[in-house]
């Protein structure tokens, strides 16, 4: 067991992410790099503490809520929060009365932290009957799956380094990280390296030189999915911050034509940047409109908008600002999306539909809907990459062939 001594700065830190994240909707991955960058007072074991913490509480809020019932806690702050928070992370608290917790007025012994075992009751009501409903008895296991904290990964951008050069890299600046291959349905994970100490990475001399980028092995295996050759000309519909549009142009060499464009131009305001750090000469950024007058694609990448259910291990907050109604929006804009821009591939060009999400609505019915109503396409391949059985994010991908006929 550690042991703990507690600040109130730090205490009070912690809190007032929480307040911002729950009271205000502050994403909870922004409110914790806000507070990294903003509390210089703090050395790198107190931003840990932080940054953990918050996490753990906005998983497991709903979980330390019963318990903290049970032990009749006041509630009127986060501090119950954290003290479960910690006694379930393995902490003995030296000075418990700094989170206005008295020891002695508890039942002898640990409260019952190992009650803390079924993950569905973390998430909000009707997002559980939902999942449930859509997938079974499955959910009891991907809902588990999604409480792990997410695996940190980048992918070599080989355009710039290979994979060796930059492991032994990363090690000479005493960050550890391996080397990772694994197959997901037809697609070989290459160019992959998970990280495993906890450094700053964005502020490496390797991040600033385009040597690697930030991208779970889920997401890296949409770009590998899309099938490119160098020859290629592609339209990335929904590039948003343009992580798979980047591996796009490292996969195709830097040669052929990338076009990149969203829905919300707002989200492309980093691409330009991100693309001349990582070196890339073959992507073209365009506004929505002009997207749809490209003909003759080889290939459309749909990473369609989503619930983003996929992504809860990276995003425990998201569980919280998901509303019913959302999920039901998504799916309307997924249907309009693929109608709208299936005439703009070539015979024998493919439409690479993805989502990271877990439900089949957003997902596998979709195309199911799209070929019953489009005979002139043909489904190649679907994978469904679930988050109980890979170490990454849920992801949904699929091939659509535009027949020659």
């Amino acid at each position: 067991m550690k042991t703990i001594k507690l600040h109130h700065p730090l205490i009070n830190t912690v809190q007032e992410g929480l307040e911002n994240i729950f009271q205000e909707g502050s994403y909870a991955d922004k409110e914790v790099q806000k507070i990294i960058r903003s509390k210089k007072q703090f050395g790198s074991k107190d931003r840990a503490f932080i940054a953990e913490t918050i996490y753990d509480i906005v998983r497991w809020k709903n979980n330390y809520q019963q318990i903290i019932s049970s032990l009749n806690l006041l509630t009127t702050s986060w501090k119950p929060f954290i003290f479960i928070s910690l006694l379930k992370r393995g902490y003995s608290i030296l000075n418990p009365e700094v989170l206005d917790i008295n020891i002695h007025s508890l039942t002898p012994g640990n409260p019952p932290i190992n009650t803390i075992s079924d993950a569905r009751i973390s998430f909000p009501e009707w997002l559980d009957k939902h999942c449930l409903q859509e997938l079974g008895e499955a959910w009891n296991e991907i809902a588990g799956a999604l409480h792990e904290p997410a695996k940190v990964y980048i992918r070599t951008n080989t355009l710039k380094t290979n994979t060796k050069q930059l492991l032994e890299a990363l090690h000479a600046e005493e960050i550890e990280a391996i080397a990772v291959s694994t197959k997901i349905g037809s697609v070989y994970i290459k160019d992959c390296i998970e990280i495993r100490s906890k450094n700053n990475l964005r502020n490496s001399t390797l991040y600033a030189n385009g040597w690697f980028e930030f991208q779970d092995i889920g997401s890296q295996a949409i770009g590998l999915f899309c099938g490119v050759r160098s020859d290629y000309t592609v339209l990335d519909l929904c590039a948003g911050a343009g992580g798979k549009t980047i591996q796009l142009s490292a996969l195709m060499q830097n040669k052929g034509m990338i076009y990149a464009t969203d829905f919300n131009e707002n989200r492309l305001v980093n691409l330009e940047k991100r693309m001349i750090q990582a070196g890339c000469k073959n992507i073209k950024i365009i506004s929505y409109a002009e997207a749809k007058k490209i003909k003759e694609l080889d290939v459309l990448l749909i990473d369609a908008p989503c619930s983003g259910l996929g992504t809860i291990k990276r995003h425990p907050d998201l569980k919280w600002k998901l509303k019913e109604e959302h999920i039901n929006n998504y799916i309307s804009i997924q249907q309009e999306l693929l109608e709208e821009h299936k005439d703009q591939i070539k015979k024998s060009g493919q439409i690479i539909y993805a989502t990271c999400s877990i439900l089949p609505s957003e997902s596998e019915d979709q195309i199911k809907k799209f070929l019953r109503n489009n005979t002139g396409f043909s489904l190649q391949e679907e994978i469904r990459i679930q988050p109980n059985e890979y170490s990454c994010d849920g992801f949904y991908l699929s091939s659509l062939i535009k027949n020659k006929s």
